[in-house]
Parts: structure tokens; C-alpha cells; sequence
């Protein structure tokens, strides 16, 4: 009941052009949720992958792009051009600003206000959120094995625990895990959330990556 999904983007820019909505397959959509469609600038599209669950109020702005199998619990404010990857979970009452991205299976606790992108695989809190941990419990259910576990264990220490500077850490996480997908996928990440402009990967770029093509949340790929 009294959910609005399809409306018009708030945004001040937006005048009525055509844009659109994709939500795919078995999402559980509950009381008084908001998907708004897209704006110009972000390719006039917002898109929700499959088996995601928006509880209560929870609201998703113009230009987001959702993955598959996440979770916004109550209250939960997506910022326009926000992108959620596959597997995250946003725990009530979080904000998240525009051109955000919340990484692959990240947690996020309650009440936090997210300015910067959120790597995969963390859990993260705060107002602002930063990385605290890794979360070991939303990976194990994930299927993630014991060793590929303490590698991202292992490299979140040393993005986030020592004191080297970020860009001797991603080199020395290169060389240390050349196999390990997840790792990289950190790896990835982190180096072009650092590029970004006040951290955020997106914001720069976002014309582009909906110009040239699908972005990580657009694939249909499963986690891990």
C-alpha cells in the first residue's frame, strides 16, 4: 500500500523528457517505497536488478542503480545516481549521497550517512560511515571459503589498519593475491574510489559509464 513506483525523478533538471524504470524479478517491494525513474544526465534510467527487498519507506531516487539480492530496511535514502551492488545490506535509517556506490556484500549499520563509496565486503558505520571491519558472517552465507576469507581479512588490515599510504597498499595487495578475485575486486575498487572526485567514483564519470555501457550492477551476475 501506498507505494510510488515509476514516478517522476525530484529533481530540479528533470522536465517531463521520457525516461524510464527496469526493476527485474522477485523483489518484495513494501509500505509507502518510492523508485523514481531516470534524468538526462544519468541516461534517463534507473534500474533494479532481482530478488532485492525495500522495506518500509525506504526510498531509491532518480538514476540509482540497484544489484541483485539487497536489502534496504526501513527508512533507507538513496540519493540520486546511487549505485548498490549485489548482496549489500543498508540497515535503517541510512543516508546515502548522490554518486555514492555501496561495494558487493557490504553492511552498512543503522543510522549512518554515507558521503563515500563503500568498498565490497565490508561492514561499515558511522556518520560519516567508514570501513571497520570485514564481514565475515554475510560472506560465509555467500559462500565464500574459509582461505578466500582471511585473504580479504588480510587486505582490509592493510588498506584500513596500517599506516601505509593507499596507493603502497593496492600495489603491495596486487603482487601478495594476483589470484584472488575478491581481493582484486577490492583492489578495483578502492583505486578508483581514490580517483574520484571527494571520493566518490561516479561523480565525474557517470555520463560516460551510461553512455559506453552496463555498469557493475547492470551485469545480472550473481555473488560471489
Amino acid at each position: 500500500p501506498h507505494s510510488a513506483v515509476g514516478g517522476a525523478p525530484q529533481d530540479m533538471k528533470y522536465h517531463g523528457e521520457e525516461s524510464h524504470l527496469i526493476v527485474g524479478e522477485r523483489n518484495m517491494i513494501r509500505e509507502g517505497v518510492t523508485i523514481n525513474i531516470g534524468t538526462e544526465l544519468g541516461g534517463n534510467l534507473t534500474r533494479v536488478g532481482d530478488d532485492n527487498v525495500f522495506m518500509a519507506n525506504s526510498h531509491v531516487a532518480h538514476d540509482c542503480h540497484v544489484g541483485n539480492g539487497v536489502i534496504l530496511a526501513n527508512n533507507v535514502m538513496l540519493a540520486g545516481h546511487v549505485r548498490v551492488h549485489d548482496g549489500a545490506i543498508l540497515n535503517g535509517g541510512v543516508g546515502v549521497h548522490h554518486f555514492t556506490t555501496v561495494g558487493t556484500l557490504a553492511y552498512i549499520g543503522g543510522l549512518s550517512r554515507i558521503t563515500q563509496d563503500i568498498p565490497p565486503f565490508v561492514i561499515a558505520d558511522g556518520r560519516p560511515a567508514r570501513p571497520r571491519s570485514v564481514n565475515v558472517i554475510g560472506l560465509k552465507r555467500a559462500g565464500f571459503d574459509d582461505e578466500t576469507i582471511r585473504c580479504i581479512k588480510s587486505a582490509f588490515k592493510l588498506l584500513y589498519r596500517s599506516d601505509r599510504q593507499a596507493r603502497d597498499a593496492l600495489d603491495e595487495l596486487r603482487e601478495m593475491y594476483p589470484e584472488v578475485a575478491p581481493v582484486q575486486r577490492m583492489v578495483a575498487f578502492v583505486e578508483a574510489t581514490e580517483e574520484g572526485r571527494q571520493g566518490r567514483q561516479f561523480e565525474d564519470r557517470d555520463r560516460d559509464v551510461n553512455q559506453s555501457g552496463a555498469s557493475d550492477c547492470e551485469t545480472g551476475e550473481k555473488t560471489p
